[in-house]
Formats: C-alpha cells, sequence, structure tokens
C-alpha cells in the first residue's frame, strides 16, 4: 500500500511517502516561510524522489490537530481534494498519537504503561493527551480526551486522574508514566513543581509525517478510514477541556 503522509499542524511540518509501514522519504519544513508557500514545492521534491504521482498514492494519511488552525487547513484541504479526485481513502491522525508513537519505534514500552505526549500550544499553554499501551494488540488506547491547558493544569490532571502514575510498574526497573516532548523545556519547570517530579521526559523529533503514515497504514488494517466529506480537523479548544477536567 502505497501512502502519502502529511503534518501541517505547525511550522516545523513535514510529509513523507510509505510503502506499508516502511517510510520511503520524508521531508521536513525547514523553511522560515508559512507552509502554505512551501508545501508544493515540497510535494513535488518527494514525489520526484520515489518516482510517483499522486495519482498512485493508495491512502492519504493527514495530521488532523491538534495544532495551529491555519496550518491544519492546508494538509486537509490538500487532502479533501486528492481524495475526491481519486476516490481515495483518508487515515484521519492525531498529532498527540503520533508523537507518543516515536518511542515505540525505538524502545520496548511495558504493557500497560501510560504515554503523555505534550505540544506547545503557544500563548503558555500545551496541547496533551493521555494514552495506555496495549503490548498484546500493539496499539495505543487514548484514556483523556485530548486537551489545551497550562503544563501545571495537565500535570494536577494527571495526580486526579491516575494516582500512583508515577510509582514504578516493575520493582523500580519501568516507570508507569512517561511524558514524551520535542520541547522537553517547556514542561520541565512545571513538571519539577509537581508531585510528579520523578516522572521521565523523553525528547523526540517535532517531524511526525512518517509517524502518521503508519499510524494511518494500522488504521487502513482495522477499517477505520473516512472519505472527504468526513474528515475535519480536531481543534482542542480550551473552555470544553476545562469543564472536562475539573468535572464541571
Amino acid at each position: 500500500m502505497l501512502i502519502l503522509a502529511l503534518d501541517t499542524s505547525t511550522r516545523t511540518g513535514s510529509m513523507a511517502a510509505l510503502r506499508d509501514q516502511r517510510v520511503l522519504a520524508s521531508i521536513p519544513n525547514t523553511s522560515d516561510q508559512p507552509y502554505s508557500i512551501t508545501f508544493f514545492g515540497d510535494l513535488e521534491k518527494l514525489l520526484s524522489q520515489v518516482n510517483l504521482s499522486i495519482q498512485q498514492v493508495d491512502l492519504f494519511a493527514v495530521a488532523v490537530g491538534p495544532g495551529s488552525f491555519t496550518g491544519l487547513r492546508v494538509g486537509l484541504a490538500a487532502v479533501k481534494a486528492w481524495a475526491e479526485s481519486f476516490s481515495k481513502p483518508i487515515a484521519a491522525v492525531s498529532c498527540l498519537e503520533a508523537m507518543a508513537s516515536k518511542i515505540l519505534n525505538v524502545q520496548a514500552i511495558p504493557d500497560g504503561t501510560l504515554l503523555a505526549p505534550v505540544l506547545d500550544a503557544g500563548r503558555g499553554q500545551v496541547f496533551g493527551c493521555i494514552y495506555r499501551w496495549n503490548a498484546v494488540i500493539d496499539r495505543l488506547n487514548a484514556v483523556t480526551d485530548e486537551l489545551v491547558l497550562t503544563a501545571n493544569e495537565f500535570f494536577t490532571l494527571i495526580e486526579d486522574s491516575f494516582p500512583g502514575a508515577s510509582d514504578p510498574l516493575d520493582a523500580g526497573v519501568s516507570p508507569s508514566l512517561v511524558l514524551v516532548s520535542s520541547a522537553p523545556e517547556l514542561i520541565r519547570p512545571a513538571l519539577e513543581n509537581s508531585a510528579l517530579v520523578s516522572t521521565p521526559i523523553v525528547e523526540v523529533s517535532s517531524v511526525l509525517a512518517g509517524d502518521i503514515g503508519r499510524l494511518g497504514y494500522a488504521k487502513a488494517l482495522r477499517g477505520e478510514l473516512v472519505d472527504a466529506l468526513a474528515l475535519d480537523a480536531n481543534y482542542v479548544l480550551r473552555p470544553d477541556a476545562e469543564r472536562k477536567w475539573k468535572g464541571k
């Protein structure tokens, strides 16, 4: 299965071509210009590298958020047009799940571990979600909604919702909670002032397209695909998040 994966959720956007789970080529955005300006130029380079045309793509995997309102619309609008024109399916993938999945490719994670990816939301806030790793079915399961909060509020949510989350799973060897971020410096001060101070932070790359493609392939195998009409961005709004985590 040939997959075109796109992430336009941040200025550090990226795109990748995959065959099933194998990344054939990947191009991160290295320009200071808005991704909307460089997007189609990068796409042409990517397709040229793998000697493919857009018509040959079997599946479009695209980041649906959370992230920049304007940035997300670039990728979603392009994928909607291609999927409609060529009658191809779409895998809608969370940026937070893609970030959490990165560490599964580089280290063994015990079954049941909680993974909490954190992305910069700007204005002193972060996007966050908590996933539980199910090694039996090789899948991350979201155990909270995707939220936009301050880092302090996110750690309070974890403490309240998962008491003992920072305790070890296996005789002091494996932590039961791992934070995942491409910018640990954004959350480290809040972490050091919380009860989760001993929780490890795994720093990962902000280039997500390859991971989005792999998750998109897994969604295709499970039949969790959408068409152009059903595809939409996941804009995480603070008022809803506040009501949920405060129980209001």
